[in-house]
């Protein structure tokens, strides 16, 4: 993915390697983690930054619980806006000693890429965590 990382990759690139992502990840677990993921709308000819959506998802695996209640991806696109949302259990497990640095970088990289076109916002729960995306395209 990095070397074919351009500018802008077509969403439907973006989407399925979160699902290659989520295929290795899966051989972590003993049992299969429950992941509902659902898309909507037609990610033809929308193309976005790299690697954008990815660190919500990885932060999921990191991060979550993904034994009780699983991970839930929601991806909604027309040629106007796209709509990303990832919810997850919250896991017990202690966070970065220092504090991530996943969800400040995807923060930076919206605000440089995406300026006034964007509106993204977090939900950090006591029981789930999860993000909502609002991208408006050019």
């Amino acid at each position: 993915m990095l070397y074919d990382a351009a500018e802008k990759v077509p969403l439907e690139t973006e989407m399925d390697y979160i699902q290659k992502y989520i295929g290795l990840q899966q051989l972590r677990f003993e049992d299969p983690v429950e992941v509902n993921m659902k898309v909507e709308g037609s990610l033809a000819g929308i193309i976005i930054a790299p690697l954008l959506l990815i660190p919500f998802v990885e932060n999921a695996f990191k991060h979550g619980d993904l034994g009780k209640g699983g991970l839930s991806i929601y991806l909604n696109s027309d040629a106007q806006k796209t709509y990303f949302h990832c919810t997850n259990r919250k896991g017990l497990q202690q966070k970065d000693p220092g504090g991530g640095i996943g969800l400040e970088n995807v923060k930076r990289r919206l605000s440089l890429l995406y300026p006034g076109k964007h509106i993204l916002s977090i939900d950090d729960g006591p029981v789930n965590f999860s993000i909502n995306l609002h991208l408006t395209h050019d």
